[in-house]
């Protein structure tokens, strides 16, 4: 199968978008583990503001990096089969931020 690219930005974007998606993973867990630790601390106030602030966070980089229009969007790749049809392929990776902090507020 031959894998092609439909965006000139996919190799930078997709540096950009693994690199956010890193740190979206260190934060969550970073984040699980201070609210472990703080526990009696913590109080339906600031959960809220924290699941605002993050979800905030989270719609952003999906917009940077999932929206067409953005210089840094991240093109599905493609899959060119034996018989000439085009067919989505499975990226190998995928961009989805929704919830990718925010999970461990919940």
């Amino acid at each position: 199968a031959v894998v092609s690219t439909q965006s000139g930005h996919y190799g930078r974007g997709n540096m950009l978008a693994r690199i956010a998606h890193e740190f979206c993973k260190v934060t969550r867990k970073m984040l699980e583990k201070q609210m472990k630790n703080r526990t009696p601390d913590l109080d339906v106030k600031l959960l809220l503001f924290a699941i605002q602030k993050t979800q905030n966070f989270e719609k952003l980089l999906t917009e940077r990096f999932e929206d067409p229009e953005h210089p840094y969007y991240v093109a599905p790749a493609t899959t060119e089969t034996t018989d000439g049809n085009n067919e989505q392929a499975e990226a190998a990776f995928k961009v989805a931020f929704t919830n990718s902090i925010s999970q461990c507020l919940y």
